[in-house]
């Protein structure tokens, strides 16, 4: 990470200023701050923060178990009402045809 920050606070590029740029070294403790006048033709910084979405924690919480219990019974449900639906309109197929008693 310190080489990312040493290119950042490079004197050619000036894209963070930090506290002490006669040495290119960072001292603990020691801030950087953004140089809100840097301009370049080749590359652009956008400093502008990004919302992002939250990442989940490992595991479910409570809810999600109730819920996916729920959904898991409600698509069962959907399921063997579907397969009732087709056995009442497909005729039954005789397996014996070829066969007389």
């Amino acid at each position: 990470m310190n080489e990312a920050l040493r290119f950042l606070c490079n004197p050619k590029m000036k894209i963070l200023a930090k506290e002490n740029m006669k040495t290119p070294q960072f001292q603990p403790g020691e801030k950087a701050t953004v140089n809100l006048d840097f301009t370049n033709a080749n590359q652009r910084c956008n400093f502008i923060p990004i919302v992002t979405n939250k990442r989940k924690t490992v595991g479910k919480t409570e809810e999600e178990v109730v819920d996916d219990k729920e959904i898991k019974v409600e698509r069962q449900n959907i399921i063997d009402a579907t397969i009732v639906r087709i056995m009442k309109v497909s005729p039954v197929v005789n397996m014996f045809v070829g066969s007389q008693d």
